[in-house]
C-alpha cells in the first residue's frame, strides 16, 4: 500500500477512535492488514490511549484483544493505558490491563505518579483494591515531588483508601 494512503488511513483510524465510532474502528482493524494498531499520531497518543482518554470502554477493550497491541506504550507525558484508565476510573479497562502479561503496573508519568497514585488521588477505591491485588505493585513509590499514595489519600481526605 502507498505510504501516503496508509498514513491517511491511520489518521482516519485515530479519528474514528476519538469520535467513539466502534463499528468504523472494527472495520479498519479487520479490513486493513497494513494497519498499525499502535500507530502514534502527531500528538503522541495511540488508538488505545485515545479510547481510554475519551472514555470509550468498548473500543479500548476491543483494542486490548488485538494480539499486537502495545498496552505498555507511554504517551508524550509518559501516561500509559493503565495510568489513563486509573485517571478515568474505568475499572473494566483496569481489570483487562491487569490480566495482561508483563503489564507495567509501576510505570510513572512525567510527574512521577503511578497508576496507583492516580487511583488514590481520584478516590477510585475499586481500582485501588484491584491494583493492590496485583503482584509486583510498589505502593510506596514517590512522585517527583516526594509524595506517595498515602500522602494523596490524606490530602484528598480519602479515609477509606
Amino acid at each position: 500500500m502507498d505510504k501516503v494512503l496508509l498514513n491517511q488511513i491511520h489518521k482516519h483510524f485515530i479519528d474514528a477512535v476519538k469520535k467513539g465510532e466502534f463499528e468504523l474502528v472494527k472495520y479498519f482493524v479487520e479490513t486493513v492488514p497494513e494497519l498499525d494498531i499502535n500507530y502514534v499520531g502527531h500528538n503522541g497518543k495511540t488508538a488505545l490511549i485515545w479510547a481510554i482518554h475519551k472514555g470509550y470502554t468498548q473500543i479500548a477493550l476491543y483494542l486490548l484483544n488485538h494480539p499486537s497491541i502495545d498496552y505498555n506504550f507511554a504517551d508524550l507525558q509518559m501516561n500509559t493505558a493503565l495510568i489513563w484508565a486509573c485517571v478515568k476510573g474505568d475499572i473494566a479497562v483496569v481489570n483487562a490491563l491487569l490480566q495482561k502479561p508483563n503489564i507495567n503496573i509501576n510505570a510513572q508519568d512525567d510527574s512521577g505518579r503511578t497508576a496507583f497514585i492516580h487511583a488514590v488521588w481520584f478516590g477510585f477505591k475499586n481500582i485501588v483494591d484491584a491494583l493492590l491485588k496485583k503482584s509486583g505493585l510498589k505502593a510506596d513509590t514517590k512522585d517527583n515531588y516526594g509524595h506517595d499514595a498515602r500522602w494523596y489519600a490524606e490530602k484528598k481526605e480519602h479515609a477509606t483508601i
